[in-house]
């Protein structure tokens, strides 16, 4: 495929795919204005089974998946931090919606230790805040798919950064499985795009969304 023909894909991908979800608590407690400015979207999100792309319900933010490996795909802007925590329970994401803060929903000392370039296509799943770090330092420094994992869009089509993270496996507590194993029927995904605070070792959060994987038959 050419780079063209996969901006092209992305692009596709996007617009079927979830939509920023709006209720990142950098305004938390402040009162809505009728006509208040968009807040600026820093990535867009979406999901790839059998090399394609799979619609996104924009008001559940929900998708329908087979029981088996699949891509959690993403454009961003610019790159940084991408916090992921994955859950087979819906808690965490209904207090993401609620407005919760960051901070109260992963634990600051809860990154799970994970290889860079997803050696092992896998997704770990927790109930008690762990998360991903999926970072970007360079080339042959991140944690996307080390085979065109992170693509560079050129300017003259847009910018940003075209990023793809193959699951295949699950761990829950130290147990892993194929995702064709899962033992649920849904697993519930946070995302946080954040930035390191100059002159301190705190997290600035940009964005936030989530995304329900859909098992059911």
């Amino acid at each position: 495929m050419t780079r063209r023909n996969t901006i092209s894909a992305l692009l596709i991908m996007v617009a079927g795919g979830l939509l920023a979800a709006g209720c990142d608590d950098m305004n938390a407690g402040e009162k809505k204005q009728t006509h208040q400015s968009p807040r600026p979207t820093h990535f867009t999100l979406g999901i790839e089974q059998d090399g394609r792309p799979v619609p996104v319900d924009k008001q559940t933010h929900s998708v329908r998946l087979q029981k088996k490996p699949f891509k959690i795909v993403f454009y961003f802007e610019q790159m940084s931090s991408m916090l992921v925590q994955a859950s087979f329970e819906p808690n965490l994401i209904r207090k993401a919606e609620a407005g919760e803060s960051m901070e109260k929903l992963i634990r600051q000392d809860g990154t799970i230790v994970e290889d860079l370039l997803n050696p092992n296509f896998t997704l770990y799943v927790s109930r008690e805040g762990l998360y991903h770090n999926w970072l970007y330092l360079g080339p042959q420094t991140h944690r996307f798919d080390a085979d065109k994992g992170v693509q560079e869009i050129p300017e003259k089509e847009g910018g940003g950064f075209y990023c793809v993270r193959t699951v295949k496996m699950l761990d829950e507590d130290g147990q892993t499985f194929p995702v064709e194993q899962c033992p649920q029927g849904k697993i519930y995904l946070l995302f946080f795009k954040v930035d390191r605070i100059p002159g301190s070792q705190r997290r600035a959060e940009r964005q936030r969304d989530w995304l329900v994987l859909d098992f059911g038959e």
